[in-house]
């Protein structure tokens, strides 16, 4: 899977998109506004990507920056579990 350029590109975006959204939780430290970093995480979430799956689950079941959602929060959970998440 990693040896496509593009989805070892994709991955390296997650990780950075993780890094700047998930630790920091600041929009003001990235170049993405807190909008529009939860839609990308929910488009790649859609597209597959077990990662950003995950950390949909979290932040439902968190409610950090989106209404809290425990059904929404089992959803992306139990699909990035079923992925080896």
């Amino acid at each position: 899977m990693l040896s496509n350029g593009g989805v070892s590109g994709k991955l390296r975006g997650i990780q950075l998109f993780a890094v700047c959204f998930v630790i920091t939780l600041q929009a003001r430290d990235c170049n993405l506004s807190a909008y529009k970093k939860i839609t990308v995480l929910k488009n790649s979430a859609e597209a597959g990507d077990t990662e950003a799956r995950f950390l949909l689950g979290w932040m439902y079941y968190s409610g950090k920056h989106m209404n809290q959602n425990y059904t929404e929060a089992a959803k992306w959970s139990h699909i990035a579990a079923e992925q080896g998440h």
